[in-house]
């Protein structure tokens, strides 16, 4: 997804996991280690969400119909 915000613009990406996943918060692996240290220093909470528009979904059409 992208978004524009005060002349910046941002790039978010979703992943979609297979079965057997577990949270991030769970994991003891330390890049997700590391991505909680991230959202703990950068993410404000206090900011309101707002809906984005998809720009471009990278899962092959007879998976994409699986997940309906």
């Amino acid at each position: 997804m992208r978004e524009q915000l005060n002349g910046d613009e941002y790039l978010y990406w979703h992943s979609v996991q297979g079965t057997g996943g577990i949270e991030v918060q769970k994991s003891s692996h330390w890049i997700d280690k590391k991505h909680l240290e991230y959202w703990e220093e950068c993410i404000d909470e206090t900011f309101r969400p707002v809906d984005l528009k998809t720009e471009v979904v990278m899962i092959p059409e007879k998976i994409r119909k699986s997940m309906i």
